[in-house]
């Protein structure tokens, strides 16, 4: 996606009209040596934009790769550079032989490089990290797999603003370096200024790191990834290509580019020098790129201007600029938000954008993880050759999911920015990937529920066989685990009649409540507590009841005059005169602190997808509140209608350590970004907040109340907080959302926009933002003391980002059911630590009658260093004992996305100046350079260590990924 392609150069002034006399002055920084140009041909192909990803194929990528193939095979001097694997897989799969010769030809000679590699060119602000690993991944094997090639270096030069987590990631990739682009431009001016450009970025103080080993080299573009203005030669999506060189206009186009070049060239600390080649879409006309440009090479280079072109691979680039031996700064934050130079453009709305999309997209993550690991489940218990039909099949259905996923993390899918007809061909997407998803745990369960050869039929849609309650049947209920360790929670489900009744997997009648659904859906929710084992389900059975009186039968809510509700944890009391919250009783401690919610809109009188701008202040949003308090045995619920298009479901659960939010946003009215604000007694300072990197580590932030509020809002993928001395408000969500604290003990997320009318179209997508989808979005609250904050924050982040995943079967009764299927289901030997989550249980490949399936099996430790004075300790985890029911193989330690043994990881070390850079906090340890990493080294010697089966223990330090290949189920082969 290309946008202002010309702002930076305005912004820098720079000039074009020059002699060829002033082209030849040497730049200050690299003495009398000549330039080293390494012009760098690329193509940004992005995963659905203006156009649909099919689209963009169709009409642009098929043509580009074999052109570009061509043009290559011509003359062994051209190089190309190609990133995004999701269109490269596409095609290369439809290639006969031939072609596919000339491609592996082209890599063995250095002409073909891959760089970054993933599925997609992935979002860094929305996008959680275990999608970010697995597309990554998908990329990663594919390239392995096909074309027994790995790529070495980062190429992140679309999204919108970087995480740490990203180059945390790369480096756990084994990567060398990585080039970016997209960063606040006042930051990328000062760096600039003071030839900053490239640095070491090095992971906060949260990482464990022995000896710094997560440093990743970083180039930052100085412009877009552009060709420079000169040296565009086809017609793009922004305009027309240049005139085609000739001799007499080859001297006035050949002093542009290498007025740019030396221009470049003076941000940077050696004489090497990064020009991209390419730009979005481009070499769809390849042999025009390529032939204008040789012209222009051999002009330039002809020519004493101090400089020598070449085309070259990114690896060649940083290849010299390592051995150039300089010293750099060191980066310790992130960069967000993006801030482009243009007024009022903080790109800080596509937090929010489109949050149907957003939401759809997350569960279409959670519904295709619990396949993954119901997959291996059932590869470890019920293999055999005649199950290999089953079991292909549903890994194809699982492929289509995870290729959906994959997609979905690009910069501009779950971001929200893409085009209507784009974003509608994403939702037919994502609802193919959940249907392939569903259809696979129904496979994969009637395989693992088999115990006496029958086979259920089954269902992942609860409406399909709802009405079997009232026509007095049987519907059994079965919850599987993605987690490894046991959960004990609340399940709802709407069901059509108020005469139900739930009993356990042995038949024994549970306490159920029902609350009536209605406004928002015909029926009742139906809440029952369940307790599943850790990977594994549990079986509950609903029944009719022949009146509600009925022994067992679910309790009916009553409704209560107290505008009050409360479990063991919390009391939360309403103001009587406008019914909203007024204070939160903790009652461990008999602390009541002030505590409201309410929501409010910013209107916008410009903004778009990507942009957030307030016409001032927020505006509360005040209605003819009306409340309904419904009472039970398990859920108290508070519901507030505040307008037919806006409503909210307050609930505490009996045994609940976190307060629940349901909030129902229909129709916005025009240039509203609607905002959920919570207002406590917290004594925060400063402005000072924290939000999440992609889910993964929590970053600080401050409000910054000398500029708009825009400049100030964070994304948050799973989780928010601020606190003072002695409490802490956890915001735990099940999406991404905008997040600000716009004063002292507040916090506010965003919840929906509409801009219909007030579009920012120069801003690159030529739409507004007309999103009329009605979005139902949950979230959970904790409010505790401060020691309690981290173990709650994780705990419910887990929980809400990987739900128990249902199937459903329809029988005479419970116990019918029970004789003919296995009811529970308990595959660990032992569940896991607190601090410890089983990030990756997921086939290597599809299944094979011959051969063991590989597994990718990764590891993490959930929590951050001193974050906590328990779980932030190392923790050990002995899979052979845990996991002994799976017949693990010996397992072989690789890097973060499966594709080189981590005892074979030889990263490079780049020197770092002592103490912190101008742009770092907080300060860097002080080294004048990375050693070798002492977490490799331990990779090592565990690669080394595991010569069996029975001594596959693992150790995790703070926020630490370990990630594994290992055979499954030999025993049954």
């Amino acid at each position: 996606m290309k946008r202002f392609p010309m702002i930076i150069w305005v912004v820098v002034a720079f000039n074009f009209a020059v002699t060829a006399a002033e082209v030849g002055v040497s730049s200050s920084h690299a003495g009398d040596a000549p330039l080293d140009v390494f012009l760098i041909p690329h193509s940004h192909c992005d995963a659905g934009w203006t156009s649909t990803f099919q689209e963009y194929y169709d009409n642009l990528v098929q043509y580009i790769l074999p052109h570009v193939v061509d043009c290559l095979i011509e003359d062994p001097q051209r190089k190309f550079n190609w990133d995004e694997i999701g269109f490269f897989s596409k095609w290369y799969d439809q290639q006969n032989a031939t072609r596919r010769a000339q491609v592996q030809a082209l890599l063995a000679s250095g002409q073909l490089e891959f760089i970054g590699g993933g599925w997609v060119q992935n979002d860094e602000a929305v996008a959680y990290y275990p999608a970010i690993i697995d597309q990554m991944t998908d990329g990663h094997l594919y390239l392995l797999d096909n074309l027994n090639t790995r790529p070495q270096l980062g190429w992140q030069i679309d999204p919108f603003g970087g995480s740490t987590t990203m180059a945390a990631f790369f480096a756990e990739m084994g990567f060398q370096a990585y080039v970016n682009d997209r960063i606040d431009y006042r930051v990328e001016l000062s760096r600039a200024e003071h030839h900053d450009m490239e640095f070491v970025w090095r992971q906060p103080s949260p990482f464990f790191q022995a000896n710094n080993e997560l440093d990743l080299m970083t180039h930052t573009l100085d412009v877009l990834y552009m060709s420079p203005a000169g040296a565009i030669f086809e017609d793009t999506d922004v305009g027309k290509a240049d005139k085609p060189l000739t001799p007499e206009n080859i001297e006035a186009r050949s002093l542009e580019v290498a007025t740019q070049i030396k221009e470049r060239a003076k941000l940077y600390t050696t004489n090497h020098v990064l020009i991209p080649f390419g730009g979005d879409f481009f070499f769809h006309n390849a042999s025009a790129e390529f032939d204008n440009m040789d012209l222009m090479i051999e002009y330039i280079n002809s020519k004493p201007w101090g400089m020598k072109l070449h085309y070259a691979t990114l690896s060649e680039y940083f290849e010299a600029l390592h051995a150039a031996n300089k010293t750099y700064s060191v980066f310790k934050q992130d960069y967000l938000p993006y801030v482009w130079p243009a007024p009022d453009c903080v790109w800080t709305g596509f937090y929010t954008s489109r949050p149907a999309l957003k939401g759809f997209t997350r569960r279409t993550e959670e519904l295709i993880r619990s396949a993954d690991t119901l997959y291996v489940n059932a590869l470890a218990r019920s293999w055999s050759a005649d199950l290999l039909p089953m079991f292909a099949e549903a890994y194809d259905n699982i492929v289509t999911g995870r290729k959906a996923v994959a997609i979905m993390q690009h910069h501009d899918a779950v971001t929200g920015t893409a085009a209507e007809h784009t974003v509608a061909a994403y939702n037919v997407m994502l609802q193919n990937a959940t249907t392939a998803g569903q259809q696979a745990l129904v496979l994969l369960s009637q395989t693992l529920l088999n115990s006496t050869g029958q086979v259920p039929a089954l269902t992942a849609n609860f409406s399909e066989i709802a009405d079997a309650l009232p026509a007095g049947k049987t519907i059994a209920v079965v919850l599987h685990n993605s987690l490894a360790q046991s959960r004990d929670e609340y399940v709802r489900l709407l069901v059509p009649t108020q005469t139900v009744a739930v009993a356990d997997a042995n038949g024994t009648s549970i306490v159920s409540q029902l609350i009536p659904a209605a406004p928002d859906a015909d029926g009742w929710f139906l809440y029952f507590r369940v307790s599943v084992p850790a990977l594994g389900f549990s079986t509950y059975f609903l029944s009719s009841a022949s009146s509600s009186d009925q022994l067992g039968a679910a309790v009916v809510s009553k409704s209560s005059p107290d505008v009050s509700i409360e479990n063991e944890f919390y009391a939360i009391s309403f103001s009587d005169k406008t019914n909203l919250m007024e204070a939160i009783l903790l009652k461990n401690s008999s602390e009541s602190l002030p505590f409201t919610q309410q929501y409010y809109e910013y209107m916008s009188d410009l903004g778009s997808a990507y942009i957030f701008r307030a016409r001032g202040a927020a505006s509360p949003i005040v209605g003819n509140l009306k409340s309904v308090v419904s009472v039970g045995p398990l859920v108290q619920e508070i519901q507030q209608v505040i307008s037919p298009e806006l409503r909210l479901r307050v609930r505490l659960f009996a045994g609940g350590e976190y307060i629940e939010f349901e909030n129902y946003v229909g129709v916005l009215k025009e240039d509203t970004n609607l905002i959920t604000r919570f207002s406590t007694g917290l004594a925060s300072s400063g402005g000072q907040f924290f939000t999440d990197n992609n889910g993964l580590v929590m970053m600080e932030r401050v409000y910054d109340r000398a500029v708009p509020v825009e400049n100030s809002y964070y994304p948050a993928a799973t989780n928010a907080y601020l606190g003072d001395a002695s409490h802490v408000m956890n915001i735990i969500t099940n999406q991404p959302h905008g997040v600000t604290s716009p004063f002292n003990g507040a916090m506010e997320l965003m919840l929906h926009r509409r801009l219909p009318t007030r579009g920012f179209p120069p801003l690159g997508l030529p739409e507004s933002l007309n999103d009329t989808t009605p979005v139902s979005d949950t979230f959970r609250m904790t409010l505790s003391a401060l020691a309690d904050g981290p173990r709650l924050r994780h705990a419910q982040s887990l929980t809400v980002n990987n739900p128990l995943q249902p199937v459903f079967g329809v029988s005479a009764s419970a116990s019918d059911w029970a004789k003919s299927f296995a009811t529970t289901f308990s595959p660990l030997a032992s569940e896991l630590p607190a601090n410890v989550h089983l990030l990756s249980l997921k086939a290597r490949s599809a299944p094979d009658a011959d051969e063991p399936s590989k597994v990718i099996f990764r590891l993490q430790h959930l929590y951050e260093m001193d974050e906590d004075a328990v779980f932030s300790q190392a923790a050990t985890v002995n899979v052979s004992s845990v996991f002994a029911a799976y017949g693990f193989g010996v397992p072989q330690e690789t890097v973060l996305t499966m594709n080189l043994p981590a005892a074979n990881v030889s990263r490079w070390h780049w020197n770092t100046q002592q103490g912190a850079s101008r742009f770092a906090a907080p300060p860097s340890q002080d080294a004048t350079s990375i050693e070798a990493s002492a977490r490799e080294k331990a990779r090592l010697a565990a690669s080394q260590r595991f010569a069996d089966t029975s001594d596959f223990s693992v150790t995790l330090h703070a926020l630490q990924i370990r990630s594994f290949l290992v055979d499954v189920g030999a025993s049954l082969r």
